[in-house]
């Protein structure tokens, strides 16, 4: 069998990982010509890590990033959830992980088997016969394959080619992300933080002893546009009442680094394949990042997809069992996603006590479960 996977993040790198680690010749076809540098930060967390323990590879990320001992969420002084990560048994054994998208992506492929990776090659579009997929490339170059595998994100061009109708649909936030550089001995929490504000709110988490990587989401319309400068002034002005350290991680960014990304997720497709295509990650089932499932999810995939491919008779009975074991759990996942940005940013002051006066009155035991739920990956 040959798998030809279209696109080169996260998603697509870690299962051409798992492909070629169950015996599956896989090749990964990414646009870009070259690898840069370039985003921000994302967690890893433990379900993600349990993934990449599996195919050898969590070591790897756990040294290029760094372990965070828990998760905690404020409005202004006021403490309203602590979560601790123990990479306990409920968790694989497995930490979180925060880590530059960018070192994450150069360990990813590092583990790929020589010569499967192609840069510069743009999909265009594919051509199924009875035996096979044929895709083509801008560059007039075309790759005839046993299965397809869309891991070209959420705006995927192999989802378009399959499924035209597959809506996106606008959270109603756009979010500003950025990586600040702060000396080693700067004094952080080892954990993640969440500063909610109604209309806005403020994460962050260090990824290296000297970066701190933090996203800023708001409630705004969609498709504005910005310059670099505009861009640093907006996130400046906006954030500028929130506590410490903020304004410090804000003004330790690189204006031209500072990125703003409009948030949307999927509209729950009929199903994941088509002939021999099949899509996989955000391509799937793109989610809001408000869980921080957005990776992990696509690397639950990964290893559920290349399990059912070397255990599968067919590629259709393959593909029936990988969506099997897969949609309900995504499903929950999306839907938690999007409920939980609505709640982080209701605006009316009253919505808002009540609503922090519930989070604080949780039982630990139900965010203990919800978390074991959450962090156990099922695949």
């Amino acid at each position: 069998m040959r798998v030809v996977i279209i696109g080169g993040g996260i998603g697509g790198l870690t299962t051409a990982i798992a492909l070629q680690q169950h015996g599956i010749h896989a090749e990964v076809f990414e646009a870009a010509a070259e690898f840069r540098p370039v985003g921000a930060g994302i967690g890893v967390p433990p379900n993600a890590m349990y993934v990449l323990s599996q195919l050898g590879v969590s070591e790897s990320v756990r040294r290029a990033g760094m372990v965070l001992e828990g998760a905690e969420v404020w409005e202004g002084d006021d403490l309203l959830s602590r979560a601790t990560f123990d990479a306990g048994p409920e968790s694989h054994g497995q930490p979180m992980v925060f880590i530059h998208r960018a070192q994450l992506h150069h360990v990813l492929a590092g583990h790929l088997q020589p010569g499967t990776l192609h840069l510069g090659k743009v999909f265009r579009s594919l051509v199924q016969q009875p035996a096979g997929v044929t895709a083509h490339f801008d560059d007039g170059t075309d790759v005839t394959c046993d299965v397809l595998v869309g891991a070209d994100g959420i705006h995927s061009l192999v989802r378009q080619s399959i499924f035209p109708d597959a809506t996106l649909r606008y959270s109603g936030q756009s979010c500003y992300r950025g990586v600040a550089r702060l000396s080693v001995s700067a004094r952080l929490p080892e954990r993640a933080c969440e500063i909610w504000g109604g209309e806005n709110r403020f994460g962050f988490g260090r990824i290296a002893p000297d970066e701190v990587y933090w996203f800023a989401p708001f409630l705004a319309h969609a498709g504005a546009s910005e310059t670099c400068s505009e861009r640093a002034e907006a996130v400046r002005h906006r954030y500028a009442a929130f506590p410490a350290p903020v304004s410090d991680l804000i003004a330790r960014t690189p204006v031209q680094e500072i990125i703003r990304t409009d948030v949307h997720d999927l509209l729950p497709l009929r199903s994941w394949s088509s002939g021999r295509v099949v899509l996989s990650g955000d391509a799937a089932h793109a989610m809001t990042p408000n869980l921080g499932q957005g990776g992990a999810q696509a690397m639950e995939d990964a290893l559920a997809l290349a399990r059912a491919l070397s255990q599968c008779t067919t590629h259709a009975e393959a593909f029936a069992r990988y969506e099997r074991v897969r949609r309900a759990r995504v499903a929950r996942i999306v839907r938690d996603a999007r409920n939980l940005g609505w709640l982080a940013h209701l605006k009316p002051r009253w919505a808002r006590r009540l609503r922090n006066i519930a989070l604080k009155n949780i039982p630990k035991v139900a965010t203990e479960r919800q978390l074991h739920w959450l962090h156990t990956a099922r695949v």
